[in-house]
């Protein structure tokens, strides 16, 4: 029988659906979520083999064997060909063409459509052509190509899930895609993905994979978000292997999910700024340049029993100060790096702007009174993210009287009704919602003052989707989620740990960052008879921009 020297992209589709419909059913609810935008309850399960069947093996060498005329030559080197020819067959988006028979290996498509059994390939998952490459030792002088074992991708899966506080079905991020096996695991699990990899074949492996055995990772669903890139993690800069026309050029651009259940949940903000050169009360004080400048903490959950607190890092920015209350362009641009790596929930924390008084009232005569928090800047940060959660956040602290006896070294008050009741807010915009008290005393002469940091929040002042999510998110106390918030900055606290005669708490874990001790007040100090400042941490930003960019 004479076979045809060519055939149709996505020839092997239909023989794949059916049999799909008779071992896995992945195809079907791909189909049924690319069609209502609707989560799946429940994701098919597909169990894939540790080591590969060796029927499948075996059928695979025969078809490497088979590309050269007469089968000779090395089977290995044809694996980039096979690849390309499967993928083709399979109809994906990045073969569009059939792909060139290598030199001197004609008809070697007919002949690959006589051996190839894609029922074995099937009915019997396993990652077999990245157990290919490592079994001829692929870029292990380049590359590094070094795949990892099913049962530990498996094992990592598992972890990954159990350690989260988020629900399934989620998104997964994986920085280094390699032929795609954690991903393959992790498919009993989510249903989209945002993976890089530098190396064409094993990107295009990872994409031959998804297409037999996750085909929610293979073609996206666009309700969902995510892609696969060709690129480096590090610098963000990549080119879609899905679409190729799309290109991405930072971090701040590349693929984000659109589910909820991303595995990193939290951020904290902390962001304070310093006039430049300027008397606080001079009339062109909205002219001048004002020094924004920040430090970013995440708590990630890993257990039922541990988070995880660091600070990545700090940043800073000179922007002129009329814009830095109502678009603080430096603070967007690193929500927006955090919300890409999947963070949603984000404290925002500036020192209370009066340091003597809970009440934190907006005057007209004073349009810099919320600092940070009014609703045109919660706007502006949140726009084009409308699954983030902002909850805008200030502190302080104060002394209070310990009538406590014991050796308690700190604590915190879950019920601050009776504090509370020190607001002077009589707008009611003001809402405590956690203090902090320690044993360290305030002044060693009078060591029956201690200290106690208050956080507070405001009401009255946002739009109802923002009340609803500062109400749920801080001051609900039957909320899941507030009683999480409050253990996190509690924890926090404990991160920063003094040591006196015993551990406990910092009282102020923000004190380099803000108030009488922090660099920006540090930072800036008077030259001239009029009271004009200096702020030497705007000219060392500025220098630095010019150096090497925001």
């Amino acid at each position: 029988m004479v076979l045809k020297s060519t055939v149709e992209h996505g020839w092997l589709l239909s023989k794949l659906l059916k049999l799909d419909d008779e071992y896995q059913g992945r195809w079907e609810q791909w189909r049924w979520t690319m069609e209502t935008g609707e989560l799946p309850k429940e994701i098919p399960q597909t169990e894939f083999l540790d080591l590969g069947h060796p029927q499948v093996l075996q059928m695979l060498s025969s078809c490497l064997q088979s590309i050269p005329k007469g089968g000779c030559g090395s089977p290995s080197r044809f694996i980039p060909y096979f690849t390309d020819w499967l993928l083709y067959g399979l109809g994906h988006p990045s073969i569009a063409k059939l792909p060139h028979e290598p030199e001197g290996c004609n008809s070697a498509s007919n002949r690959l459509i006589q051996e190839l059994e894609l029922k074995l390939l099937i009915s019997c998952p396993f990652d077999y052509f990245g157990h290919l490459l490592a079994a001829n030792r692929y870029g292990q002088s380049t590359a590094k190509f070094y795949p990892t074992p099913t049962w530990t991708a498996r094992t990592m899966a598992i972890a990954a899930v159990d350690s989260s506080a988020a629900i399934a079905p989620f998104h997964i991020y994986e920085p280094a895609l390699g032929t795609g096996r954690l991903a393959l695991e992790m498919s009993n699990y989510a249903i989209s993905l945002t993976g890089w990899e530098w190396d064409s074949l094993l990107m295009k492996i990872a994409s031959l994979n998804f297409m037999l055995y996750a085909p929610y990772l293979a073609l996206p669903i666009p309700s969902l978000g995510g892609d696969l890139v060709i690129g480096d993690t590090l610098t963000g800069k990549g080119i879609s292997f899905i679409r190729p026309n799309l290109k991405y050029e930072t971090p701040a651009s590349a693929p984000k999910p659109k589910l909820n259940n991303s595995l990193l949940i939290n951020g904290i903000k902390l962001v304070s700024s310093w006039l430049s050169d300027a008397v606080w009360d001079e009339k062109d004080k909205t002219a001048r340049i004002s020094n924004i400048y920040g430090e970013i903490i995440v708590i990630n959950k890993v257990s039922d029993t541990a988070v995880k607190i660091e600070t990545i890092k700090t940043f800073a920015d000179n922007q002129p100060h009329s814009k830095i209350y109502t678009q603080p362009e430096i603070i967007k641009d690193e929500i927006s790096k955090l919300y890409q790596q999947g963070y949603q929930h984000f404290l925002y924390i500036a020192k209370a702007p009066y340091s003597r008084s809970l009440g934190i009232t907006k005057l007209e005569s004073d349009p810099d009174s919320l600092f940070f928090m009014s609703q045109s800047v919660v706007q502006y940060l949140k726009h084009g993210k409308p699954d983030i959660k902002l909850y805008p956040i200030f502190m302080d602290t104060y002394p209070a009287l310990n009538f406590t006896r014991g050796t308690v070294d700190s604590f915190y008050i879950p019920d601050t009704e009776e504090l509370e009741k020190l607001s002077k807010d009589k707008s009611q915009q003001t809402r405590v919602f956690l203090n902090l008290f320690t044993g360290r005393s305030v002044d060693e002469q009078r060591t029956i003052f201690n200290s106690v940091v208050c956080y507070s929040t405001l009401l009255n002042i946002y739009d109802v989707a923002d009340t609803r999510d500062i109400m749920a998110g801080l001051l609900d106390k039957n909320s899941p989620l507030q009683q999480a918030i409050v253990q996190y900055i509690t924890l926090f606290h404990f991160s920063r740990y003094e040591v006196n005669r015993n551990i406990a708490f910092k009282l102020n874990p923000y004190s380099k960052l803000i108030g009488d001790e922090g660099i920006g007040t540090i930072s800036t100090y008077t030259y001239s008879n009029r009271n004009v400042k200096f702020n030497n941490l705007a000219f060392l930003t500025s220098i630095r921009s010019a150096l090497y960019g925001r």
